[in-house]
């Protein structure tokens, strides 16, 4: 057949089209303009996790997939998965269920869409490596973003953005509680700092640990942005993540086992800005450190933790095997107890009790070995192990991996950039 026939200059196009939307994707991943179908009330109050909503990345998510599923071989052949389907399929089904069962769709939705951007990049037949820049650069925006905020203390909010406004001044934003006063910690474009956080961490250390892809120019300071931003951030547990991967890279270049190339410009760059910040912020450190509970910021966040933590329990305990149906812990918390305010139904801050809470530990299980299978795919057992030390941190004490889609998208986001650089240039 003639090379330029029609046909085949149209499949390469769309096959071009919906490998370099993927990439695009994966720098748009902290962009949360969105349209909101209804926002979500109980008691009376406003109920975050019953508010739904469509997001423009998974609008540019679902063309991808659509386009790619019509044409790609390789992107068909990511559905082998039989774990990963059944998991999927368990989502769906535990709308059935569950006593909100828009909520339960609305949840089912974001979670799928998320796993196809997994396997959009799991059949990349381009570098990974350019997928890979995308989402580091787009945090480098995020990070000097948030750099700003610190600096004027304020977020301002866009409609276009999907970025809601923040200042010291309102009770409820996410602050440092220091003897000089309430410090805003940083948001970036996201909807949480500790989500910030989480994305600052993942990319700093994509870029440690992928550094062979990066041009050396480039990785100091994209390394001292990202670091500034996650310290910013002031997310102990996006700092606990990044630490611990920072150790294990870190300790396989002492050892030799991998090239040190552009390792130690980095880490350099890593403790100065973590230095240089620490001396500034000196006090909103150490107030983050404490963990006696002395600030009122410390002791209600203790106590409500220890509450969503009960009312899991309480949950497993009358549904342990298929649980109260996706996305339904806190309507479920409330059948059960509804003298709150509508702000003390929260999802419990560990995603190993929410997932058993809400899918059961059949859930759970099946859960566990789909992740465990794409984990394995990682050549390098100390890749691995990176991997896991990063994501651990921030599925032990929060719930955004789970319940939120900017959340959603960075587990399986980061899943699929770890893969090995081994591209296959045909469609």
């Amino acid at each position: 057949m003639n090379p330029t026939h029609p046909d085949i200059k149209s499949s390469s196009a769309a096959a071009n089209f919906w490998q370099w939307l993927t990439v695009l994707i994966f720098f748009l991943l902290p962009l949360q303009t969105q349209y909101i179908f209804r926002r979500g009330l109980l008691n009376g109050g406003p109920w975050e996790w019953g508010t739904l909503r469509l997001y423009v990345v998974q609008i540019l998510i679902v063309a991808a997939a659509l386009t790619a599923a019509l044409i790609s071989k390789k992107f068909r052949a990511q559905f082998n998965r039989p774990a990963l389907l059944l998991f999927c399929a368990l989502l769906f089904i535990s709308i059935l269920w569950a006593p909100e069962k828009q909520v339960a769709f609305a949840a089912a939705f974001s979670a799928g869409v998320a796993v196809a951007l997994f396997l959009l990049a799991r059949g990349l037949t381009i570098n990974p490596v350019y997928a890979r820049t995308a989402f580091i650069v787009g945090v480098i925006l995020e990070s000097l973003l948030a750099i700003y905020q610190t600096t004027v203390q304020k977020v301002v909010a866009s409609t276009l953005l999907g970025i809601a406004s923040h200042a010291p001044s309102v009770l409820g934003d996410a602050v440092v509680e220091t003897a000089a006063g309430r410090w805003l910690r940083a948001y970036g474009g996201l909807p949480h700092p500790n989500i910030f956080g989480a994305f600052a961490a993942a990319a700093l250390i994509l870029l440690l640990a992928k550094r062979a892809s990066f041009p050396k120019f480039f990785m100091p300071p994209a390394a001292a942005i990202l670091t500034a931003g996650l310290f910013l951030s002031f997310s102990r547990s996006a700092w606990l993540a990044a630490a611990l991967a920072l150790v294990i890279l870190m300790g396989r270049v002492v050892m030799r086992r991998v090239v040190a190339a552009g390792f130690w410009p980095m880490f350099t760059m890593i403790i100065l800005t973590v230095l240089t910040l620490g001396i500034i912020f000196r006090s909103a450190l150490i107030s983050r450190f404490n963990f006696s509970g002395t600030t009122a910021t410390e002791t209600i966040s203790s106590s409500e933790r220890t509450l969503y933590k009960h009312d899991a329990r309480k949950l497993i305990r009358e549904q342990p095997f298929f649980g109260v149906g996706i996305g339904n812990m806190t309507y479920s918390a409330w059948l059960k107890d509804s003298s709150r305010y509508s702000f003390l139904y929260q999802p419990v801050h560990n995603i190993f009790y929410l997932i058993t809470a809400e899918i059961g530990l059949v859930g759970l299980i099946i859960w566990l070995i789909a992740i465990w299978r794409e984990i394995k795919i990682v050549r390098q057992g100390s890749d691995r192990l990176t991997l896991i030390i990063l994501i651990l941190p921030l599925a032990i004490f929060d719930h955004y991996l789970w319940t939120a889609w900017v959340g959603l998208i960075l587990f399986w986001g980061l899943l699929a950039l770890w893969r090995e650089d081994r591209p296959q240039y045909s469609p």
